[in-house]
């Protein structure tokens, strides 16, 4: 299993995340000799995101009947949050069914797996009161 590089989840401002910056340097053989990242998401960081969902229910005996209308359309407005892996540091997006309880300290319903590890050492981590544990 591989150890978790954070155990606190951090709100960052989402134009961090847009405003990170990565510097590398080469010879003039095209080997790396340098590199260094500033700002942008760390393992551990997330931000809230709000997603639209439509779908088709059936309508009400009323609406199927005396309106001629077989189906209603629901527009969803369910919010996610987008974090930074705090086992690989790669960024992933929670599930919309995953319900956030509470935002500040942050609290999910379910745990979250990393789709970026293998199956035999999984990524799976849940939050509860901005503590991140292994699920």
């Amino acid at each position: 299993m591989v150890a978790l590089q954070a155990q606190f989840a951090t709100e960052i401002d989402k134009t961090q995340v847009f405003e990170g910056t990565n510097v590398a340097i080469h010879d003039g053989s095209g080997q790396l000799v340098s590199q260094s990242q500033e700002q942008g998401m760390k393992a551990g960081d997330f931000y809230f995101r709000s997603n639209t969902v439509a779908h088709y229910e059936n309508a009400s005996w009323f609406r199927r009947v005396i309106l001629r209308q077989p189906q209603k359309l629901i527009v969803e407005h369910p919010t996610t949050i987008v974090m930074s892996c705090p086992f690989c540091g790669l960024p992933l997006m929670s599930q919309l069914d995953n319900k956030i309880l509470s935002r500040d300290p942050l609290t999910l319903d379910k745990p979250i797996r990393c789709p970026f590890g293998m199956y035999d050492a999984a990524h799976a981590f849940q939050i509860k009161d901005g503590k991140i544990m292994p699920a």
